[in-house]
Order: C-alpha cells, then structure tokens, then sequence
C-alpha cells in the first residue's frame, strides 16, 4: 500500500488475538485509515465528485464522453487515466454552432426589448409633457431614467459586440485545437506502431 505522506510502501500486518491463552488481558488496535475504493461506471456515478478517480476512457464511442468522465475528478494530481483513446476527443460542431446561435438571438432580442421598451417611454413622456405641463418634476426623473437606459443599452451593445469577437476568437482556438487533438491522436498512434506494448 502506498501512502500521500510518504515515500516508501507501508507494510499492513494482520494481527490476531487469542482468548483461550489470556482471557484477562484487555487489548487495543491502531489500524491505517483506508479509503474504500470499488469499480462504477461513469453513467452510475453522474453527480458526484471523486478525489481519486482511476479512468479507463477505451470504452469511450461518443461526442463528450471522455469531458463527462473527467469531469467528476476534483482533484488532477490524483486523477489516473488509463487508455486515452486521442482519436475519439472530439466535439459536435453542430451542437457548439446551435449554442453559439442561441447565444447570439438572445442578446439580439434584449438589445430589441430595450430599444423598444425606450422607445415606448420617449413617446409616453412627451404625450405626458404636452397634456399635463403641471408634473414637470416628474418627467424630468423619467428623462434621467430614460438617459441611464440609453446608457445601459449603449453599454450592453458594446458588450455584445465584445462578446461577438470574443465568440470568434474561441472559435479559432476550438478549430485550432481540434487540429492539435487530430495531430497529437496521429503522433500516438504512430507511436504506438512503432513501440507496441
């Protein structure tokens, strides 16, 4: 058995007691804390996060199996991976273009909602200015409202054409390291011709 605190393998001896020899005698045992370990797969133990997670990503056939199982890992210094299979790490572009869709109609149609909703306010607050000219105070608060409106629909435009370029960039990196997972799966087959174990 080996240890986290120590080097060497420590050395777990089972010992017994006899009753018939020494019936009077009261004993005490130190034992090493263990830590139960058993097989499950990855379908089993959806939800849960594992420490010390041994896994073996051979049986993996689909898009995202080999993200699923690794993802229940908490810790990657105890994370132990047994026949990476570099020709099956890969993505459904379909799936990351219909996000990448979604994500953009839904910024799209806040941007819509509150150029409409200010629009509404603009005309509300001049038919409230000509029919009743005794609530100047009050059209002036909903002018500021309408001002810092206007300041948040600017700001959140920039940020959804940040988020645009952004939205490119990670799709360069995703395709450039689509390429790298391709090329790093060739060198380990390669490899592995060439060295068979």
């Amino acid at each position: 058995m080996k240890c986290d605190n120590c080097q060497a393998e420590c050395k777990v001896y089972e010992i017994g007691y006899d009753e018939k020899n020494n019936p009077i005698v009261s004993a005490t045992r130190k034992q090493i804390p263990l830590t139960l370990s058993w097989g499950i797969t990855i379908h089993k133990s959806q939800g849960q996060s594992i420490e010390r997670l041994k896994v073996d990503l051979g049986g993996c056939f689909a898009a995202g199996q080999v993200y699923v199982a690794l993802s229940h890992a908490t810790n990657p210094n105890y994370l132990q991976i047994i026949d990476f299979p570099y020709s099956r790490l890969f993505c459904r572009t379909k799936q990351t273009q219909r996000r990448k869709l979604n994500m953009t109609k839904d910024y799209e149609e806040i941007i819509n909602d509150l150029e409409t909703q200010t629009d509404e306010l603009k005309n509300g607050t001049t038919t409230i200015k000509r029919s009743h000219p005794k609530i100047k105070s009050d059209i002036e608060k909903i002018r500021q409202l309408l001002n810092a409106i206007n300041a948040k629909c600017e700001k959140l435009q920039t940020t959804v054409g940040e988020l645009k370029a952004d939205m490119a960039e990670i799709q360069t990196n995703y395709e450039d390291l689509q390429t790298q997972i391709v090329e790093v799966g060739k060198l380990a087959l390669a490899q592995q011709s060439i060295f068979p174990s």
